[in-house]
């Protein structure tokens, strides 16, 4: 309903169609030979003149689905795809390290903090991963 409204009836993308625009269509557009501004008039439920879609739901044509997110449902999506790509990349460096020493507590004491200090700075645990390859 929405394509063959937008298409057909509301050429200047204002969301109405006036009688003179649906008359026009109705003869240009869709070479129909019945009495348009007499359909118009059936049409125009609350007689201003002006068809909108809401107008012609009654026809129960098939609308379009609301496809636009607010701001906020779009921040959330991409919080929580984030999030899963955090915890998949996490889920993959324990296995990583667990396959390369055992357990993940050797792989703290062997690969993370081989200095024995129980600290690991940002830098430094980006230089650590690099050395063991992950």
């Amino acid at each position: 309903l929405d394509e063959a409204f937008e298409r057909l009836l509301d050429a200047d993308r204002s969301g109405r169609c006036s009688q003179d625009e649906f008359v026009r269509a109705c003869r240009d557009k869709l070479c129909w030979p019945g009495n348009a501004t007499k359909l118009f008039r059936y049409l125009d439920i609350n007689s201003t003149r002006d068809l909108t879609l809401d107008e012609l739901e009654f026809l129960g044509m098939q609308r379009r689905m609301a496809k636009t997110k607010t701001a906020r449902q779009k921040i959330a999506d991409r919080q929580a795809k984030d999030r899963a790509e955090a915890e998949a990349m996490l889920g993959r460096f324990r296995s990583y390290l667990t396959q390369r020493c055992g357990n993940l507590v050797r792989a703290w004491r062997r690969e993370l903090d081989p200095d024995g200090d129980g600290k690991l700075q940002f830098t430094e645990f980006c230089a650590r991963c690099r050395q063991v390859g992950f």
